[in-house]
């Protein structure tokens, strides 16, 4: 009987919309900007998995991990950027902490200045994509980080030997980025690189990633191309950023025991 009252319902909001379908009804989305600095960077381990497999939905799913170990070519990392020069000792990640979240309509004053243009930039993109048309009740603003330092260079590095490289050898080529969120890539030049509509299921190399001249992502995820020759190997991996303007800021992840 719910079930039915609910679709009723649906049917009901969903009737009461008035729209022909004509892309000019297209509304804007409003949106709440957090533009910060590159000040800090934190990485953190998980695993993954493929969810639809093989087919055209196919998409990576994360999980914590239980316990230190993976299995190598379950293995990600997670990376994240943001202004503080401290972390919350609530929670394990400042970007969801209580203290770090902006209310709807609040000042937030943890964010750096606005670049209007870099905003624009994504809006424009966000609301091609995704199209809310004006017969459609209004959504709440959509909450976007972004990050206002360019990213010069990227290095991950093993505390230990691996993929037969001695200990702290860069091993960016045998890592690949699956996806960042938010789901695009803006260049320091203020041009859209990767829009929300373009997937990484074929991911994309560092090396690669570092052409576009990118401004640092909020968050970005990174799995291994190959199992290492070395495993079963414990290890923790570094990550050095450095910015254009010559700031340089790195992080550890906990240990980790990679399983063949």
């Amino acid at each position: 009987m719910n079930r039915y009252v609910l679709l009723v319902l649906i049917i009901i909001v969903f009737g009461s919309c008035n729209w022909d379908g004509n892309s000019d009804s297209y509304i804007k989305h409003s949106f709440i900007f957090y533009p910060r600095k590159c000040n800090v960077v934190f990485a953190e381990n998980f695993s993954y998995w493929l969810s639809e497999e093989g087919t055209q939905y196919e998409w990576y799913e994360y999980e914590n991990l239980e316990s230190n170990a993976v299995k190598a070519n379950e293995y990600l990392m997670r990376i994240i950027t943001s202004n503080l020069d401290t972390v919350f000792s609530s929670c394990n990640n400042p970007l969801f902490c209580l203290q770090y979240k902006q209310l709807y309509y609040l000042e937030d004053s943890l964010i750096d200045e606005h670049d209007t243009e870099i905003e624009k930039v994504i809006a424009d993109n966000f609301d091609q994509v995704f199209q809310q048309s004006s017969g459609e009740w209004t959504l709440p603003p959509v909450k976007m980080d972004y990050r206002l330092d360019e990213v010069k260079d990227l290095s991950i590095t093993s505390v230990v030997p691996l993929f037969n490289k001695p200990a702290n050898s860069v091993l960016n080529q045998h890592f690949e980025i699956t996806s960042f969120s938010p789901d695009f890539i803006v260049s320091s030049s203020k041009q859209l690189r990767m829009g929300f509509n373009e997937q990484l299921l074929n991911r994309i190399n560092l090396a690669e990633y570092l052409s576009y001249q990118p401004l640092a992502a909020p968050c970005m995820y990174l799995v291994l191309k190959s199992v290492p020759p070395e495993v079963p190997v414990e290890t923790r991996f570094i990550i050095e950023i450095e910015t254009n303007d010559g700031k340089i800021i790195s992080d550890t992840t906990e240990v980790i025991n990679l399983l063949p």
